[in-house]
């Protein structure tokens, strides 16, 4: 197999501190990749020791393997500053954040690398993945290190984050005489585990089920080791907090590897057969305290198999305050709690909870608010969809679709848009086919909500189908839900799913949402505005990552809009925002 391993390490950017670990991180990576007897010209590495790291360096090595055709495996390895904006994952470069383009942007590049012509590419963040704080980072858009090419097929692309949302990633002092300095502890912890210097027995969290982390393959007296990717990441998430642990890391400081696996048997790393057989499973698991991050991924795992199996919910009082249960079920309760009519004088609206109306236009529709509360907002005249731009009181506002027979119940906590379900209105057919089931939609709605804002949604392609027949009462489709499970099944590469949700959709509602043909990947070089999508931009924050990856441009007088995002789940721009869209649709440049 022709491998290849581009090494990127920034330690120094803008004025965030300097950090101490990653020379030496990019140093013991090179070392690795030379190990496994990889071709020195295929071994790029990229150090802010020899000088600034731009954007164009690290496209130029990456296009030039891809270049080659002959690239079995690329791995990517960054290490250095990172940032989560609207669930987008950017590793800063030399330059940010004074150039908001300085940094890569991984949630993209992941999405192109998937049809770069390589069977097999592997990103291994060492970065942190907490929150932009400031103006200057919150604009940070990053690019793409991938090129946009178009293979004939998608293939597998795996991602390790030494972390989970809004984790950092550590460095520590090290208290070892033959170790000075700082410390990565991700990157020592995967390094000794490629170079097989740990020969372990792995137990799968969710399953239980014991592997070796080193596989033996079968040529006999020639046997080799081989370190596969899902017992590599089930490793990381146990040594990196036992290491945690040993550097006496403060109480409320966690950090929990995190891994998105879509390649079946792929292996990182081939090492010599182990001498002796590895410990017996129970030697492996040692007493420990599980992080924050860790346990909240597995309270979202049981709370999701339990919903797609049809068991009773679990009330949010029920749950200790603070555990990792209630931290899921609270912003359930409260995002699945009713609210507002379910009667629209013309089978069409929009309710709000936490905030109001302060004014809606639309190009094609008439909007009217009729309450004096300001809480609620009819639409005249949908068929079967229209734009509609909501500004709330302060300013902010939103691009929604009004959809014919559909209320949209749009729920604000702390001026961040949590949730917007579509529901049927009373006195349409949807409604008495969907009645039975509801509590049941609107709790998975909830849970699927609360979760992807905590950034623990994870799906198992075993778990796809399965939630599929969940999202749908009869022959119905709900799209709020068919909106947060495409997001779920793109991170694992279930592009055809995700179409076929939209051909639902359009079956049923005759529109389409412009979220899900980005993610299906309909989108690639087309006009946002383009045929039966609504609305023109993405329903959810974490799709404009996406959106220079697929090349997908805004109507001219929106070509600024990116910039005048707020941070919430759900996209919500400034009054300045507000303005464009509104001069969009006074010049028909969307409708």
């Amino acid at each position: 197999m022709v491998r290849a391993v581009v090494v990127i390490g920034v330690s120094r950017t803008g004025n965030l501190q300097t950090l101490k670990a990653v020379h030496d991180g990019v140093r013991a990576m090179q070392k690795w990749a030379a190990g496994q007897g990889i071709d020195p010209d295929m071994i790029k590495v990229l150090s802010d020791e020899d000088g600034p790291v731009e954007v164009a360096q690290v496209k130029k090595a990456i296009n030039d393997l891809v270049d080659l055709t002959t690239v079995q495996q690329l791995i990517v390895y960054f290490s250095g500053h990172g940032v989560n904006i609207s669930r987008g994952e950017y590793w800063l470069l030399t330059g940010a954040p004074e150039d908001s383009n300085a940094a890569v942007n991984v949630t993209g590049s992941v999405e192109l690398a998937r049809t770069c012509g390589i069977r097999h590419v592997v990103f291994i963040s060492d970065a942190c993945r907490t929150a932009a704080e400031g103006i200057r980072a919150q604009s940070i858009r990053g690019s793409e290190i991938f090129p946009n090419v178009l293979d004939s097929s998608e293939r597998p692309v795996d991602v390790f984050y030494a972390g989970g949302l809004g984790d950092p990633a550590l460095e520590v002092k090290s208290h070892k005489k033959a170790v000075a300095g700082y410390r990565a502890v991700y990157t020592d912890s995967l390094v000794e585990a490629l170079e097989g210097r740990r020969n372990v027995v792995v137990k799968d969290p969710d399953t239980f089920q014991a592997v070796n982390l080193i596989r033996l393959d079968d040529s006999g007296s020639n046997a080799r080791g081989r370190i596969h990717l899902w017992p590599l990441s089930f490793y990381l998430q146990s040594d990196v907090l036992d290491r945690l642990i040993e550097a006496q890391v403060k109480p409320g400081v966690s950090q929990t590897p995190i891994a998105r696996i879509n390649s079946r048997d792929a292996w990182l790393a081939e090492v010599p057969a182990p001498a002796e057989a590895p410990p017996a499973p129970g030697a492996f698991t040692v007493p420990r305290v599980p992080s924050g991050s860790e346990e909240l991924l597995k309270a979202s795992r049981r709370l999701l198999e339990g919903a797609m199996a049809g068991a009773p919910p679990i009330a949010a009082a029920a749950a200790p305050a603070g555990s990792p249960e209630a931290r899921i079920t609270e912003p359930m309760t409260r995002i699945q709690r009713p609210f507002g009519p379910t009667h629209f004088e013309h089978g069409c609206g929009f309710k709000v909870r936490g905030a109001r109306f302060a004014s809606a236009e639309s190009a094609s529709v008439v909007a009217s608010i009729p309450d004096p509360q300001r809480r609620i907002l009819s639409i005249h005249g949908a068929n079967p969809a229209a734009n509609v731009l909501i500004e709330f009181d302060g300013g902010s506002g939103m691009l929604l679709p009004a959809i014919r027979g559909y209320v949209a119940a749009i729920k604000i906590e702390r001026s961040v848009v949590v949730n917007v379900s579509y529901e049927p209105v009373d006195d349409s057919p949807r409604w008495a086919m969907t009645q039975p089931r509801q509590f049941e939609l609107g709790r998975l709605r909830a849970l699927l909500a609360a979760s992807a804002r905590l950034g623990v949604l994870q799906l198992r392609p075993a778990d796809a189908g399965q939630l599929l027949d969940r999202i749908q009462a009869g022959t119905l489709i709900d799209p709020t839900l068919a909106l947060y499970a495409a997001y779920a099944l793109a991170e694992i590469q279930q592009s055809e799913l995700i179409r076929k949700i939209q051909e639902s959709l359009r079956r049923e509602l005759t529109v389409g949402l412009f979220d899900l043909a980005l993610l299906a990947g309909e989108l690639r070089g087309r006009p946002g505005g383009s045929g039966d999508l609504y609305p023109p931009v993405p329903l959810l924050a974490q799709g404009w990552a996406l959106m220079r990856a697929h090349r997908v441009a805004l109507p001219d007088r929106l070509g600024d809009l990116e910039n005048h995002r707020l941070e919430s789940f759900w996209t919500l721009f400034d009054a300045q925002g507000v303005q464009l869209i509104r001069s969009a649709l006074k010049s028909k440049e969307i409708d």
